[in-house]
């Protein structure tokens, strides 16, 4: 069993992490975004 692609594959260049990260901080948007409109009042 070898390891070698661990350090490039969790690379902060890879696509997939990038892609990845993207979601993560759309996400943290959204549910921002959600919780202020749903407490505003009017």
């Amino acid at each position: 069993m070898t390891f070698e692609y661990t350090g490039t594959d969790c690379s902060p260049d890879n696509p997939d992490i990038q892609k990845a990260i993207s979601d993560m901080k759309k996400d943290q948007i959204l549910q921002s975004y959600q919780y202020f409109v749903g407490n505003s009042e009017y």
